[in-house]
Order: structure tokens, then C-alpha cells, then sequence
């Protein structure tokens, strides 16, 4: 209960929205990207956005029949 109770939803909040609102914001995928307290998969990912300036296709894996 201790951790809800001091839980802050802000950051999660802003995470989710920089990558699945504004998806290729340049400032947000930085601080992203510079962010230590994520897992360098979620940092990486950052990366890749401001490097490609483009946003992965989920086709494939929202459509599968498989």
C-alpha cells in the first residue's frame, strides 16, 4: 500500500502520450532516450524514433492470424 500511496501516474502518463500521441516529438523522444530510470529497451526505442523520424507499423502483429 506504501508504494500507492507516494505513486506519482505523471510520469507514466507522459511516457505513454510522447510514445502513442505524439509519437515523433523531438523534445520527448530525447528525454526518453536520456532517461535512466527506464530499461534501455524503452530508451533504444527513443532512439530509433528520432533517428528514423518514423513511428513502427504494428500491422503484422495487430492482424496475425497466426
Amino acid at each position: 500500500m506504501a508504494f500507492f500511496q507516494h505513486f506519482n501516474p505523471a510520469p507514466v502518463h507522459r511516457l505513454w502520450h510522447a510514445l502513442y500521441v505524439h509519437r515523433l516529438n523531438p523534445s520527448e523522444l530525447k528525454g526518453i532516450a536520456a532517461r535512466d530510470a527506464l530499461a534501455e529497451g524503452w530508451r533504444r526505442h527513443a532512439v530509433w524514433r528520432q533517428e528514423s523520424g518514423r513511428v513502427e507499423d504494428w500491422r503484422n502483429r495487430l492482424e496475425s492470424t497466426a
